[in-house]
């Protein structure tokens, strides 16, 4: 019964890890397809002549990655953060 339990938590184990590496791998692909998105945004801008705009999208985006990668996680300052409380409005 020790060694079935065992090879279950063994089994688990490899399952997460199998799950979290997939995890890891989406999220870069989209963080990717995302950094492209706003590149070709700021191309276009930059195009039809609005330079004020392509800028501030371009540099805010660069360093919000700049922060993700530095740190590896979002700070929570960063995070969307509901009101403190609902009740009193």
């Amino acid at each position: 019964m020790a060694e079935e339990y065992a090879e279950h938590s063994r089994e688990m184990e490899r399952t997460a890890l199998s799950l979290e590496g997939k995890a890891r791998l989406r999220g870069q692909l989209l963080g990717v397809l995302v950094v492209l998105a706003v590149l070709g945004t700021c191309l276009i801008a930059l195009d039809l002549g609005y330079e004020a705009f392509a800028i501030a999208l371009g540099s805010g985006t660069l360093v919000a990655l700049a922060i993700v990668f530095v740190l590896g996680k979002v700070p929570e300052w960063l995070k969307m953060r509901e009101p403190r409380d609902r009740e009193s409005n």
